[in-house]
């Protein structure tokens, strides 16, 4: 193993044969580079073309060309078997770092073109990857590695579970061009929701994707011009979830109405079960004095003797 200072133009980037990295943020990076400067070499190997093939730093080649460097220090290993090499590619990163869920399936996809032996990859690579060492996980994860960049940059930035990412690779790609626009000006918790919705709403009625975004109430929804990105995705998110809760979604609704009609003043807050998921409710107030604490439990009374509000806990069941 030689250090050498190599101009990043001898570096061959349209070859990525070891490359599995393909999202990155380069904040940190930048900033220490310029303080400090590049302290860690990359490693690169010798192949045909361009003089050198890079083995391992992607995210440091790309910090020192933004920063406008037309050197960079490296390690030139002699190997010539490309397995070979990409198990040090591998090692040398998994020794630093965590890998995330592209990450992993990158490598399986590389370790599979490869090594071509699934049980084999499983066996040896699983543990190092704390991916559960059962063979279903090898489909999931190929899965994910063959998804559209579009797709995988979302997976990246909105540091998607695993989860989540099985469920997009179960919609055909269709329909996960028409799911992108509405999902991305969404937050992860709804994003989590929505997916989770569509997929198990898709299962339980047997419809596609585009059959369940193509009901009127959502096309009406879609094709607004007064409604922005996020308000379009918020509406959908909901009739999607309505669509999936019926029953809850209608008691929903009676809730709503039954609190609006026993006209509480704004310092007592009455709020039905998260997500209309459990039996809890909960009653709070605010007060200033006894006087209000004696008409916050006056009014709470009040709602105790309310048949069309007390009717809301007989009739909430969970679907």
């Amino acid at each position: 193993m030689k250090l050498l200072d190599i101009l990043i133009d001898d570096l061959n980037l349209a070859d990525e044969r070891f490359r599995f990295s393909y999202h990155f943020d380069l904040k940190k990076l930048l900033i220490s580079i310029k303080k400090i400067g590049l302290t860690s070499p990359v490693l690169v190997v010798k192949r045909k073309g361009l003089p050198y093939v890079v083995l391992s730093g992607w995210k440091r080649i790309f910090a020192c060309l933004e920063l406008s460097q037309v050197s960079i220090s490296a390690f030139l290993i002699e190997e010539e078997d490309d397995s070979r090499a990409f198990f040090l590619s591998l090692y040398e990163n998994w020794a630093s770092r965590d890998f995330n869920i592209l990450e992993k399936a990158e490598i399986l996809l590389k370790l599979n073109g490869l090594m071509k032996d699934e049980r084999k990859i499983v066996r040896e690579f699983f543990p190092l990857l704390d991916i559960p060492a059962n063979l279903s996980y090898f489909d999931i994860f190929l899965k994910i590695a063959h998804l559209d960049p579009s797709w995988k940059k979302v997976i990246f930035q909105k540091k998607m579970p695993l989860h989540l990412a099985q469920f997009l690779t179960e919609f055909n790609r269709d329909d996960r061009e028409r799911l992108l626009p509405l999902i991305l000006p969404l937050n992860m918790n709804k994003l989590k929701q929505f997916i989770e919705d569509l997929h198990e709403l898709s299962k339980k009625t047997g419809e596609s994707l585009k059959a369940i975004l193509s009901t009127p109430e959502i096309l009406s929804v879609s094709r607004s011009d007064n409604l922005s990105s996020l308000q379009k995705s918020e509406k959908i998110r909901s009739l999607v979830r309505t669509k999936r809760y019926p029953t809850l979604s209608s008691w929903k609704k009676s809730f709503e109405t039954s609190i609006k009609k026993a006209q509480l003043s704004k310092e007592v807050d009455f709020d039905s079960p998260s997500f209309y998921e459990d039996g809890q409710f909960s009653v709070t107030f605010s007060l200033h004095d006894k006087e209000a604490f004696q008409k916050r439990i006056v009014k709470l009374e009040e709602l105790g003797a309310d048949e069309s509000l007390f009717s809301l806990f007989e009739g909430f069941v969970d679907e």
